[in-house]
């Protein structure tokens, strides 16, 4: 490839949005579908040849560098670095947890903490209240900040 016109061209990345590229409105669709924009749902079709599974791995993947849709007042607003005043504190609000020898096989379910304060257990059509939930075999906590 040493002797290609374009060796010192610079390296596209499918990033462009001035290409007047057809993108499937299906697949958009799909892609919007999973909490996405539309615009970003093209972007990541364009990048990723059309294949919808990639195009979602692709926007997961760039979460924090898309551009967002807010004013650009807010894209100016400056974060300073100082104390953080989050609530360090979490109470846990449920977990999933499996039963079953091997990962291969068995079943999930899912026990949350209700409002009350009882646990009940999920378990596909099953409803119960739970007396002592498995808290040590979760696989999957569910916290919420207090």
């Amino acid at each position: 490839h040493s002797q290609d016109a374009d060796i010192n061209d610079p390296i596209q990345d499918g990033d462009d949005d001035d290409e007047e590229e057809e993108v499937d409105a299906g697949k958009v669709s799909q892609v919007a579908a999973m909490g996405f924009n539309q615009k970003h749902a093209i972007k990541a079709l364009k990048a990723t040849d059309g294949d919808v599974a990639r195009a979602i791995d692709w926007l997961f993947s760039r979460a924090g560098q898309l551009d967002d849709d807010s004013s650009s007042e807010q894209k100016k607003k400056k974060i300073e670095p100082g104390q953080n005043t989050d609530s360090p504190k979490y109470k846990i609000m449920g977990f999933i947890s499996h039963i079953g020898d091997r990962a291969t096989s068995g079943h999930y379910v899912c026990h949350i903490l209700k409002d009350h304060g009882k646990w009940v257990l999920y378990n596909d059509n099953k409803v119960t209240y739970c007396e002592k939930p498995p808290l040590g075999l979760g696989y999957i906590y569910l916290y919420r900040r207090v």
